[in-house]
């Protein structure tokens, strides 16, 4: 499974490496081109004042059954490098060869601290750890993560084409979950096609890989829609039906 976490953080050095004088335009982290990813972490932060919501409806498949939950989070920009959030998961659901278990999910903490445009490039960094702290018969989980975002340009990889801003982004952290402490690495890019973004993750941990295309649709500054599909290329869960669906607000 380590032949696909190196194959693309070998393509995200790559797509780094290209950013420099070929990209099109500076995007910087005011237009940045998503609030959030599937199941990666962006290096960008709501600025001061800025707030979202996010509801994350995810459909696991695993070996014996399937997990369904909605999680909802409330972001909110302290100042214009720090975000809080908070968090609930108001309907979660676990069907396998035991039974139907279902019911309230877990409380969730989360703060970002993120440091903006510190090349030309549009070069973020952001520090992050959030907690989920466990309701009665569910695992508790904590996550601690540095997060690398950058304008790039994709034209050496996919031709001019595909014409559209672009950004990188690799997501290194740690996780503890139910007594054990694991690293995770998270890394790919999202093109901006107008109102759609196509994105593509490249997913590590030690139980699993996935590969995660997606797509989002941003009708407005304020709606971002989004669907992806993580394949399970190790690991308990063979694939995932994941979503977004955020409203930004000031």
């Amino acid at each position: 499974m380590y032949k696909y976490v190196l194959l693309g953080c070998l393509f995200s050095s790559a797509v780094f490496a290209h950013s420099g004088d070929g990209a099109r335009t500076t995007i910087h982290n005011s237009n940045k081109i998503l609030s959030k990813l599937f199941l990666s972490e962006t290096a960008y932060v709501q600025e001061q004042g800025e707030k979202r919501v996010i509801t994350s409806p995810t459909l696991e498949v695993i070996d014996d059954g399937n997990r369904f939950s909605i999680p909802v989070m409330l972001e909110y920009g302290v100042t214009d490098s720090l975000q809080l959030g908070l968090g609930i998961t108001p309907y979660r659901r676990l069907k396998n060869n035991a039974g139907t278990d279902s019911g309230i999910g877990n409380l969730k903490i989360g703060v970002k601290y993120a440091w903006k445009d510190l090349d030309e490039d549009g070069l973020n960094v952001a520090v992050g750890y959030t907690h989920e702290s466990a309701r009665s018969g569910l695992e508790s989980e904590r996550n601690l993560y540095v997060s690398f975002g950058k304008d790039v340009d994709l034209d050496p990889f996919i031709g001019n084409q595909y014409q559209g801003d672009a950004q990188a982004f690799l997501e290194i952290g740690t996780k503890y979950q139910n007594g054990d402490t694991g690293p995770y690495i998270n890394t790919g890019v999202y093109l901006d096609r107008g109102e759609h973004v196509l994105s593509g993750e490249v997913n590590w941990s030690d139980d699993h890989v996935f590969l995660t295309p997606g797509i989002t649709w941003k009708p407005s500054e304020e709606w971002e829609f989004g669907l992806g599909l993580p394949l399970g290329l190790s690991g308990e869960t063979d694939v995932q039906l994941a979503s977004n669906i955020i409203y930004n607000w000031e």
